[in-house]
């Protein structure tokens, strides 16, 4: 999840992040994954990303010790995952770190927007003015980000956290290099062996970390299925038949587990273009559960059972096979059991139901009907609000691309994750509009006595935003 918690243009973690993964470790979960952490200070998210330093000091390393150490605070045993990313192509102007309009890298000279067939005119223009397109890497390009990736790992060794993941879902770098849509490379980095860029960093990191420090993966499920959503029937029945895109997709899980070395898959999907992973309908009232469970259940079969490859059969240079982590939608009780009854994985991932019930793990020891529970707490809902109507009927007019709209949820999470922080209860007072406006005007603790100069840049857009939406009600 993105916190939108360090100084404008990005930095290391602070008071903030301790305090929100402090909260996070009192509900012992077995496993904590940071959000972003950016290896390439130039190609940000949303401006605010954490950032693995240019170089590993004593006194750079020491802010993200303190995050390990907050993770561990109440749970020793929950292990710390370190999430790896570079935005690649999906890195926009100004926000991403670069001067304006100097384009981001990316495997091919393709930009966003330009494969979706859904967007609009005017979607197209938005698409144009938040991302350049992308200057293709050269080979020295992707040495460099191999070092940064290698650098990232060995930065969550030296301070204390137990794995990292390298995030190859949600459009990003990574996932770029996998994707038919965004890799038309004919060299060795081609899709004719697309997950090489991978293997390459995942051995080089393996090559400097301790024997115990995790390595995970997280692939995007959507790059391979055009609706992966509607795949899963409420009991998570499946469709019989993979497409020939999930053929490919379930060869790379088996490839992956094939070298020996990553513990865990993580299975997510979406992008900038099909924003998934970010859109606000995932609450306890929802039926849209376990949105990539027909892909980790087939991910799940194609893996050599761990029973068959116990400690007694393997060698001492070789790991067990990895474990599948499911993400995306999963928000009841009943959907957590079906899905490791049923197989569909080994370890659920819970995101957004986390900032609500953060304590959760904790109280599925101790509530009897925890479905009740969770039915009561809050969720997003942009149906009332006069902000909200507006922005809906300008988005039918304009065509406005998703990713807009589904930043107003993201944002109504990132400013429920801050009152989680502050114990200031429930968000139902809280809309898509007023939340992105909330998140926007934030200042990160090490800024606060003087605004940067992002805050003040985004107050204003924000205020030319609502004020265009109000006069076009009005008048």
């Amino acid at each position: 999840m993105y916190e939108h918690g360090s100084t404008f243009l990005g930095g290391p973690p602070n008071e903030y992040h301790h305090s929100l993964y402090t909260r996070w470790s009192s509900g012992r979960w077995g496993m904590i994954i940071t959000g972003n952490v950016q290896v390439s200070s130039t190609h940000l998210t949303l401006g605010r990303d954490m950032v693995v330093p240019a170089s590993l000091t004593s006194e750079t390393t020491e802010p993200f010790k303190s995050l390990a150490a907050a993770i561990h605070s109440s749970s020793p045993d929950t292990l710390a995952i370190m999430q790896l990313s570079h935005a690649g192509r999906q890195s926009p102007n100004i926000l991403g770190g670069r001067l304006p309009f100097v384009p981001p890298l990316a495997p091919s000279a393709v930009q966003l927007g330009s494969t979706n067939r859904r967007s609009s005119s005017i979607g197209q223009l938005v698409y144009n003015f938040l991302f350049q397109t992308p200057r293709q890497m050269l080979t020295e390009d992707i040495d460099n980000v191999v070092v940064e990736f290698v650098r990232g790992a060995t930065l969550a060794a030296e301070s204390g956290f137990d794995g990292a993941e390298l995030h190859a879902s949600h459009g990003y770098l990574l996932a770029q290099f996998i994707s038919p849509k965004t890799n038309k490379r004919s060299d060795e980095y081609s899709l004719k062996d697309a997950l090489h860029l991978l293997r390459r960093m995942v051995s080089s990191i393996r090559a400097v970390v301790p024997p115990t420090f995790a390595i995970g993966v997280k692939l995007n499920a959507a790059d391979y299925t055009d609706d992966d959503s509607g795949a899963n029937d409420e009991k998570g029945c499946t469709r019989a038949t993979p497409s020939s895109e999930e053929t490919r997709a379930l060869g790379h899980v088996s490839e992956i587990a094939s070298w020996g070395m990553v513990d865990f898959i993580e299975i997510s999907g979406g992008d900038y273009e099909n924003p998934k992973f970010m859109e606000a309908k995932s609450s306890p009232r929802s039926s849209r559960q376990a949105l990539f469970s027909k892909f980790s259940k087939r991910a799940m079969s194609v893996l050599p059972s761990h029973a068959e490859t116990n400690s007694t059969t393997l060698s001492s240079s070789t790991r067990p096979p990895p474990l599948i982590l499911l993400t995306g939608g999963l928000t009841t009780y009943e959907r957590f059991r079906t899905c490791l009854e049923s197989n569909h994985a080994h370890l659920l991932g819970v995101g957004r139901l986390s900032i609500l019930c953060p304590e959760l793990p904790r109280l599925l020891h101790s509530t009897s009907n925890i479905d009740s529970f969770l039915t009561d707490i809050p969720s997003p809902s942009f149906e009332s609000r006069f902000l909200d109507r507006a922005w809906r009927r300008l988005d039918r007019i304009l065509g406005m691309p998703r990713l807009i709209g589904a930043g107003l949820g993201m944002a109504w999470y990132v400013v429920m994750m801050r009152r989680m922080v502050e114990d200031q209860g429930e968000g139902g007072d809280l809309g898509g509009v007023d939340a992105a406006v909330k998140m926007w005007l934030w200042t990160a603790p090490s800024a606060k006595r003087s605004m940067d100069w992002g805050v003040w840049t985004w107050t204003l857009i924000s205020l030319l935003v609502v004020g265009f939406a109000v006069a076009y009600i009005v008048f």
